[in-house]
C-alpha cells in the first residue's frame, strides 16, 4: 500500500541562483522556511562574494516545485 508520508524526502538539494546562474546548492530539510532557506544561502561564501556591496532587489522561494525548491535572487550594482 502507498503511504505518501513514507515516500517523501527528508533532506533536498536546495539551489541558489543569483542573476540566472547557478551560485550554490545546499542541502537541507525539506520542510525549510523561506526565511531560513535565505539566510542560510546568503551565508554561503560564493553567495556572498556575489552578494558584497549590492543591494538585492527580488527574492524568488519556489517551495513545491518538483524536484528541489529554488531560491533566485537578482542583484544590482550600487552607483
Amino acid at each position: 500500500v502507498y503511504d505518501a508520508e513514507l515516500a517523501k524526502d527528508e533532506l533536498i538539494n536546495l539551489v541558489v541562483q543569483i542573476n540566472g546562474k547557478l551560485r550554490a546548492t545546499l542541502e537541507v530539510a525539506a520542510d525549510i522556511s523561506e526565511e531560513a532557506a535565505f539566510q542560510l544561502a546568503q551565508e554561503q561564501e560564493n553567495v556572498k562574494r556575489w552578494l558584497e556591496d549590492k543591494e538585492v532587489i527580488k527574492k524568488i522561494f519556489i517551495p513545491s516545485l518538483p524536484p528541489f525548491p529554488l531560491i533566485s535572487e537578482t542583484r544590482h550594482r550600487l552607483v
